[in-house]
């Protein structure tokens, strides 16, 4: 049961993360055994992994990425409030 309930919580995690980690997690998931501690490690890696993606590529475009995701999310959490409050 654990070993089915290993494979559903790694499926959780996003694609890039599966491809580059998939089978050398899958390897550790059966030598440690997947007990509770370690489905409920891998279930926040996964949320992590979704949360806070991994930025490749030369430093100045990790930079690059890193302010639209910061400025586009910025964006995102204050155009809904702006709007309720000026359309009165």
């Amino acid at each position: 049961m654990s070993g089915l309930v290993a494979r559903v919580v790694m499926a959780c995690h996003p694609p890039w993360f599966r491809e580059r980690y998939g089978e050398e997690l899958a390897a550790l998931v059966e030598e440690t055994g997947g007990g509770p501690r370690v489905l409920l490690d891998l279930a926040a890696g996964a949320v992590r992994a979704w949360l806070r993606p991994a930025l490749s590529g030369d430093p100045a475009a990790r930079v690059r990425r890193r302010m639209q995701a910061t400025l586009a999310t910025t964006w995102i959490a204050w155009w809904p409030r702006r709007r309720r409050c000026c359309s009165r």
